[in-house]
């Protein structure tokens, strides 16, 4: 074990101008100093084949990577817990899908909207998972089916912004209430775009930069916020 804990590794260190010195190798662990390490060889592995645009939450202080692709959308859902530093596999997505919204509210994870494989099969997909249970249950559909949206969560509702289609991007905003199960239409955003992220600070989520058309093809570096007051 390597200082505060590590399971070894080789730090960034500066060299003796003062520069940051690039490193061969990067280990699993957690350290109290300020340094950053990688998931390397010896970090437990899920079983599955590597997979991108995955969508991850916490519930109960436990990693959820649901969805994503490796050649195709899939429905896989892993579990990690860092206290054990152990995978195990959960039941899947009903759909297989990937670049969706998953978030955590009142102890469930809710899987939203995402993609077949491109973002010519949209779908608007509601799914929630039960940890209780270990089962996901399909909800009301959300009102725009899209893909690579942002999702955030205020009040107990979700909040579902942007996303992009075949020929361009949404500028759609839609709230969830899980409550109720029923979905509300709201002011749609100043921008479209898709392929970024949201926050939610107090009363008002944040959401910047993100791609103005779909794919890769053009980003924008503007902030955007929404608040209910």
């Amino acid at each position: 074990m390597g200082p505060g804990g590590e399971a070894g590794g080789t730090r960034v260190k500066g060299d003796e101008r003062g520069r940051r010195s690039a490193v061969s190798r990067w280990r699993c662990g957690a350290s109290r100093h300020e340094a950053w390490f990688s998931a390397g060889p010896e970090c437990p592995k899920s079983g599955h084949a590597p997979l991108g645009s995955v969508s991850v939450a916490v519930l109960d202080g436990r990693i959820h990577p649901v969805g994503g692709r490796n050649t195709q959308s899939v429905g896989t859902h892993g579990l990690y817990d860092p206290a054990t530093n152990r995978w195990s596999d959960l039941t899947p997505l009903p759909q297989p899908r990937d670049h969706m919204g998953l978030v955590t509210v009142g102890g469930k994870l809710f899987a939203v909207a995402g993609r077949f494989n491109t973002f010519e099969y949209n779908t608007n997909l509601l799914d929630v998972y039960d940890r209780a249970t270990n089962s996901w249950s399909s909800l009301k559909p959300m009102p725009t089916a899209r893909s690579g949206s942002t999702v955030a969560v205020l009040d107990g509702k979700i909040f579902v912004f942007g996303g992009e289609r075949l020929g361009g991007t949404f500028n759609q905003a839609e709230a969830y209430d899980p409550v109720s199960n029923v979905w509300a239409e709201l002011t749609p955003m100043p921008m479209s775009v898709h392929g970024t992220g949201a926050v939610t600070v107090g009363d008002t989520i944040y959401i910047p930069a993100g791609g103005s058309l779909n794919g890769g093809t053009a980003q924008t570096n503007g902030n955007e916020s929404f608040t209910l007051k």
